[in-house]
C-alpha cells in the first residue's frame, strides 16, 4: 500500500497538470482506488498523453523520494515508462543516482560518527541539484543535510537560490553592492536616450545647438561670407552714385547686376543657415541620445547622479519611493559575485555556514 504521504504527493502531482480530462481522470482514480500497486499502475499508465511536462517531473521526484527497491517505487517508475517513453532515461537516472548517494551517505556517516542506516533520503533539494537527507544528530550537531555529488552541483544549487533571492528580495542584499550590478535593457536605454535628448535639445538656442553638434566652424564660415557680401554691397552703392553722376550707363548696369548677385547670395546664405540649424538639431539629438544610451548601459547609477543629483541609487529610491522601472538587477552577474564573495556554504549550510567534503568528492551542507 502507498502511504498517506505518498497519496498526497500524487495529488500534488496531479495539480501540476492543466485542468481537463486527464487531470480529472487522475483525481477520480485517486479517490476511488484502494491505492495498491495495481491501482497506481492503472492510473499512471492509462494514457500515454496523461503524464506531461511538469507532471512527469513531479512523478519522477515522487518516485525518487520512495525507499529504494520498494514496490511502490517500482510501480511508479514502470507507470512513467509506459505512459511516457521519452522519460525512460530520466526514470533510469533516478535509480542510477542512488549509487553516488549511497557512497556519499556511508562517507558522511563516518565523518559524523553515525551509521549509514541512520540516514533517510527525502527527495531532491529545492532546485534539484542534490538530495535532502535526514538522520540522527551527528558529532557536528546537525541532523539534516543537503547532499551533492560534487562541488559543481553544490554551486549550481546555491546559484539558483541566490538568483531567486535577488529577483524576489533584492532588499536583503547590500544596496551599495547591488549598484555595481544594476542594468538597463538595450531597448529601454535607447528610448530613454531619445527622450532625454529631445528634452535637452528643446531647451537649446541656436548657439547651443551648433556647439552640441560641433558645427560652429561651418556657421562662422557662412556668417563671414554673408558679411563680405554686405560690405561689397555698401561699396557698390558708393560706386553707383559715382556712375550715375558721371552718366556712365554701362558701369551703372554692371554694378546693379553685381549688387543683385550679392543680394541673391545673401538670401541663399540665410537659407543655408536655417538648414544648418536643422542639421545641428538632428545631429545634437543623435549625439546626446547615443551618449545617454551608452552611459545607461555602462553606468546607470552614474546617470541617476548626473541627471537627478543623487549620489546613490539607494538615495534616489528612498526619496522617490522606489527604483526607476527601467533599472533592473543583472541577477546572473550579481549571483556569481555574491557566491564569489560569500562562498557557497554561506547560502547552503544554514546551520553554521560550513560543509563536509567527502572522499568521493560529494559535499554535505547542514540545514538543521
Amino acid at each position: 500500500m502507498i502511504s498517506n504521504k505518498d497519496q498526497e504527493a500524487l495529488y500534488r502531482y496531479a495539480s501540476t497538470l492543466e485542468g481537463g480530462k486527464e487531470r480529472d481522470t487522475i483525481i477520480a482514480g485517486l479517490k476511488k482506488a484502494t491505492m495498491n500497486k495495481k491501482a497506481v499502475a492503472a492510473i499512471l499508465a492509462r494514457k500515454r498523453q496523461m503524464i506531461r511536462g511538469k507532471g512527469r517531473a513531479a512523478a519522477i521526484r515522487l518516485a525518487s523520494s520512495l525507499p529504494a527497491g520498494s514496490e511502490d517505487r517500482k510501480v511508479l517508475l514502470a507507470g512513467l515508462q509506459k505512459s511516457a517513453p521519452t522519460f525512460v532515461r530520466v526514470a533510469s537516472d533516478v535509480l542510477a543516482a542512488e549509487k553516488w548517494v549511497e557512497v556519499a551517505l556511508k562517507e558522511l556517516a563516518v565523518e559524523l560518527d553515525l551509521d549509514a542506516d541512520d540516514f533517510k533520503v527525502r527527495g531532491k533539494t529545492p532546485w534539484g541539484h542534490g538530495v535532502n537527507v535526514e538522520g540522527r544528530r551527528g558529532n557536528n550537531g546537525e541532523s539534516e543535510w543537503m547532499l551533492f555529488k560534487d562541488d559543481g552541483d553544490a554551486y549550481d544549487e546555491a546559484y539558483a537560490y541566490v538568483k531567486e533571492m535577488l529577483e524576489e528580495e533584492p532588499e536583503s542584499f547590500n544596496q551599495n553592492f547591488l549598484e555595481h550590478y544594476m542594468a538597463v535593457s538595450p531597448g529601454d536605454a535607447r528610448q530613454i536616450g531619445l527622450d532625454d535628448a529631445e528634452h535637452r535639445v528643446d531647451g537649446m538656442d541656436d548657439e547651443d545647438l551648433l556647439a552640441a553638434a560641433g558645427m560652429e566652424d561651418k556657421w562662422e564660415e557662412l556668417n563671414d561670407e554673408w558679411g563680405d557680401h554686405e560690405n561689397r554691397i555698401d561699396g557698390i552703392e558708393d560706386e553707383l552714385l559715382d556712375a550715375i553722376s558721371a552718366e556712365d550707363e554701362e558701369a551703372e548696369e554692371r554694378l546693379e547686376d553685381e549688387k543683385s548677385d550679392a543680394e541673391k547670395r545673401m538670401a541663399q546664405i540665410e537659407k543655408e543657415k536655417e538648414k544648418l540649424i536643422d542639421e545641428a538639431r538632428d545631429e545634437a539629438l543623435s549625439t546626446i541620445s547615443d551618449e545617454v544610451e551608452a552611459q545607461l548601459l555602462r553606468d546607470p547609477a552614474g546617470y541617476i547622479e548626473e541627471v537627478y543629483g543623487y549620489r546613490t541609487l539607494g538615495d534616489y529610491a528612498r526619496d522617490v519611493g522606489g527604483m526607476p522601472s527601467w533599472i533592473h538587477i543583472d541577477v546572473d552577474k550579481a549571483a556569481k559575485a555574491v557566491l564569489r564573495d560569500d562562498g557557497v556554504a554561506y547560502y547552503l549550510d544554514r546551520y553554521d555556514s560550513d560543509y563536509v567534503e567527502l572522499a568521493s568528492g560529494a559535499e554535505a551542507y547542514g540545514t538543521n
